[in-house]
This record gives structure tokens, C-alpha cells and sequence, in this order.
């Protein structure tokens, strides 16, 4: 059999078209850009504190943010470094990439007030209404005494369940004496802020003096000493309570009408020496008949606590670390003048 010759230029191509049909036979493939996900954001764990006083400075960690197309940029709805209420706040954070796509997350800043005094010793000076005398139904003695109902007693238990914290540090030391009145108790009182050094000094007397018809003037010249022996002695607040009604017709009720003159006089001194005003008088009256015991001059057991709450809401309104600060007093000594000397500090 005899082969026909193939052309010189075609042998010469061959080699070549060998080699390109040896290289470019297969499939192709082409790069693809990275595939680029949704941002994605994590918000830092959630902030919990205990605090005397708000609001509070709050920093936190930047979430952390992943994917999105750069840039991309974060914001919260309350920045780091802001301040913070008490209670619980939600903090939103959104992360928002190049392409204007969004994520979000949120975490929680909770900051819980613990409440606090601005001072644990508190004296309760007065009368047989401080000491803890109970009117009993047809009672056969006049004095009868029982140390747990007494408003002191009451008034410290009710202060140690609000302020647990300091609750082994609040004391009421009950000075109340029987048959005292506001006259002769200014001098016993002196010995008294001398020996507690009391932060706080509560003042309930003049009953007595009103059933002895002792002029209001001279209770109020008695309350404005004591008012400003407290103070002088280094009590940062003076509470000074308005007298009890008496009920007509009881026992022991001396001079109801004289009740009202006197309160008067102990507003009076109260507000020219710069003590705080408790008026257990308007919170007793709508209902003394039930709060007055059967002897008309001293409280039931319902009355006593009823007056000890009336003292523990004056005292968290005035002496509250939470609170504005108190005012402060100028430091005296020597005879007290009975002129107002009260001085806020800046």
C-alpha cells in the first residue's frame, strides 16, 4: 500500500498543533471575588452595680463586630462614659458596613440605690410619751410601761429594715422620763447629746407643760434651747415633733384646748433655730380617739408605731445619703442665744 506525502509546511505545523491542543483541551476557570457576609455585632455583657448615691458613670467594652463591607462603623444609643439612672436602662448598639447593612444587639445597665444614713446614733428625748408609756383600757395605774412598744424601739427596727446595710450600726436611744416637762428638760438634755453624741436628735416635749398651763412662750424658749444644744453638740439634724392631741373627756387629758397654742410655739421655734418640723399633731388628729389610749394624754400600741413611722419617714426624707445634702450648722458653745443662727454652707 503506497502513502501519499503530506506538504513540508504542513509537517512543520504539526509539532505545534500538537503542543497547543495538549495545553488548551481542558475546561478553564475564571477568579471570583471573596464572598463578602452581613455584619454581624455582640454587645458586652450585661452591667450590674450597687450604689449609695445616682446617677453613675458607667464604661463599658465596644461590642465586637465581624463581616460587612469596610468600613464599618458602630454606635449606642448611650455612649461609654455616660451617665446611667437608677433602675434597669437597655443600651441598643448598631453596626452599619459600607453597603449601609445593619446589625444590632443590646445589653442591659442596671444600677440598684442602696440605701443609706448619713449617720447610725439617733437620741428620741421627751416625756413618758417617748419612754413608752401605754394607755390601757380601764387601766388600774397610770404607769404602765412596755419597752417594745415604744416609738424608740419601733422607730429602730423600722430604720434598720429600710437601711440593711447599717443595720448593726443603728441605735435609738429612747430618753424619754416620765412627767417631764419641756422647761425642766432643757438642762437634762445638755448631759444627754454631751453623753450619745447623737447624729440625729428627735424632740417630743411640752404635754406636760400644757396640762400644768405653762405659757406657749416658755415651751417655745425651752424647744429653741434644746433645738440649738443639739446642733451644738454636733447632731446634723434636729427633728422637732409637734404634741399629740388629747381627747376630751378621758382620764388624763389636762388641757386639750391648750394643745394647739403650744403647737404653735414649737412651729415658731422650730423654724427660727433650723430644725425639721414633725407634725405628729395633724397626723394623730383625724383619728385620736382610736391612736389615744383611754387615759386621753398617751398613745396605744397602734399609736406608737403609727408615730415611730411618722419619725422614720422624717428621717429618710432629711438623712438620706441619697438624698441633697443636709444643712449645716454653725459650731457653738457657751450659753446658747436664742436668736436664729442657722448658716447654710455653700
Amino acid at each position: 500500500m503506497s502513502t501519499r506525502s503530506l506538504p513540508l509546511l504542513t509537517l512543520a505545523w504539526m509539532p505545534l498543533l500538537a503542543l497547543v491542543a495538549g495545553c488548551g483541551g481542558g475546561p478553564t476557570t475564571v477568579d471570583q471575588p471573596p464572598l463578602v457576609t452581613l455584619p454581624t455585632i455582640a454587645c458586652p455583657a450585661d452591667v450590674a452595680d450597687n450604689v449609695t448615691t445616682v446617677p453613675l458613670t458607667v464604661s463599658y467594652a465596644p461590642p465586637a463586630v465581624t463581616g460587612g463591607t469596610a468600613p464599618v462603623s458602630t454606635t449606642c444609643t448611650v455612649p461609654s462614659g455616660a451617665t446611667f439612672p437608677s433602675g434597669t436602662s437597655d443600651v441598643i448598639c448598631t453596626a452599619t458596613d459600607a453597603a449601609q447593612r445593619t446589625a444590632q444587639c443590646v445589653f442591659h445597665v442596671t444600677v440598684t440605690v442602696t440605701a443609706r444614713l448619713r449617720g447610725t446614733k439617733i437620741l428620741a428625748f421627751g416625756d413618758s410619751i417617748t419612754e413608752g408609756e401605754v394607755a390601757q383600757a380601764l387601766m388600774l395605774t397610770w404607769h404602765q410601761y412596755d419597752p417594745a412598744d415604744s416609738y424608740p424601739v419601733v422607730l429602730q427596727s423600722l430604720l434598720q429594715s429600710r437601711y440593711p446595710s447599717q443595720s448593726a450600726d443603728i441605735v435609738v436611744v429612747n430618753s424619754g422620763v416620765q412627767g417631764e416637762t419641756a422647761v425642766a428638760g432643757a438642762d437634762r438634755l445638755v448631759d444627754e447629746v454631751r453623753r450619745n453624741s447623737p447624729d440625729v436628735l428627735l424632740l417630743m416635749e411640752g404635754s406636760n407643760d400644757v396640762n400644768e398651763r405653762t405659757s406657749p412662750f416658755d415651751i417655745s424658749q425651752a424647744i429653741r434651747a434644746d433645738i440649738i444644744h443639739g446642733f451644738q453638740y454636733g447632731a446634723k439634724l434636729v427633728l422637732v415633733s409637734t404634741l399629740l392631741p388629747e381627747v376630751p373627756g378621758r382620764l388624763r387629758a389636762g388641757n386639750p384646748a391648750g394643745i394647739p397654742d403650744a403647737n404653735d410655739a414649737i412651729r415658731d421655734a422650730a423654724a427660727r433655730e433650723g430644725a425639721t418640723l414633725v407634725d405628729a399633731f395633724s397626723v394623730f388628729d383625724p383619728k385620736k380617739e382610736l391612736l389615744i389610749g383611754d387615759d386621753g394624754l398617751h398613745p396605744t400600741v397602734a399609736g406608737y408605731k403609727l408615730l415611730a413611722e411618722t419619725f422614720a419617714a422624717a428621717i429618710a426624707a432629711n438623712f438620706d445619703a441619697s438624698g441633697s445634702p443636709a444643712p449645716q450648722f454653725v459650731q457653738r458653745t457657751g450659753r446658747p442665744s436664742l436668736a436664729r443662727t442657722r448658716v447654710l454652707s455653700p
